[in-house]
Parts: C-alpha cells; structure tokens; sequence
C-alpha cells in the first residue's frame, strides 16, 4: 500500500473569506492538485523522496514522504472562481471567499509562487 501523510493546517475565517494554510515544504507547486465542487475544496500532493537510494541504514526517520489528500467542507456557500492559492515558504494558502448562493461545477484551481 501507498503511504499518505497528512500535512499540518491552519483553517482560519475572516469576514470576507476561509483560508487554508497547509505546511507542505519539499511539494512541488506541480505535485499539488486542488480542485473545488459545490462546498467541498479537495488538495491532492505528492512529496517525493529525493535522498540517495543507496542508503544503508536510517538513524531517524521522520519525514513522511508520497501522497496526500485533504478534504474541507465548507458550511456555507464559496466562490471557486475567486479562490486564490499562493504557494510560498514551503506553505500552501489558499483563501476561499465567501458568496451568497452556490456553485455547482467543478473548478480546479491553479497555483501562483
């Protein structure tokens, strides 16, 4: 089997907006999906293991490497087509703002650096 991770995250609200702050330092921005359908915002990675294959032995290990997968649902309705994700520092921020009535097709959502 596949090992998942679990990235550490913020979930925080303003007035205007949620916002996600997930800590994903050695993801390439490339390796991230997001995608948005009706109040559900899902974030897919990968963290690739880059150290040498020749190892012969770990003293500690603590880094989790492969894939993730983190689900948010949103108890009212979000705006897909203004959510934002910033990729900066080794820390994924998406900010989802807030609307009046739902959307329902699915939006992926592209990543600025």
């Amino acid at each position: 089997s596949k090992r998942v991770w679990n990235p550490n995250t913020d979930i925080y609200e303003t007035p205007e907006a949620v916002v996600l702050k997930l800590e994903v330092s050695g993801v390439k921005a490339e390796d991230i999906n997001i995608v948005s359908h009706e109040n559900r915002l899902t974030i897919r990675g990968n963290r690739r293991d880059t150290s040498p294959s020749n190892k012969e032995r770990y003293h500690q290990m603590q880094i989790d490497y492969g894939e993730f997968e983190k689900a948010f649902i949103f108890p009212y309705p979000v705006n897909p087509d203004k959510i934002k994700a910033v990729f900066s520092d080794g820390f994924l921020e998406v900010t989802i703002p807030k609307i009046r009535k739902r959307v329902k097709e699915e939006i992926i959502i592209k990543i600025e650096s």
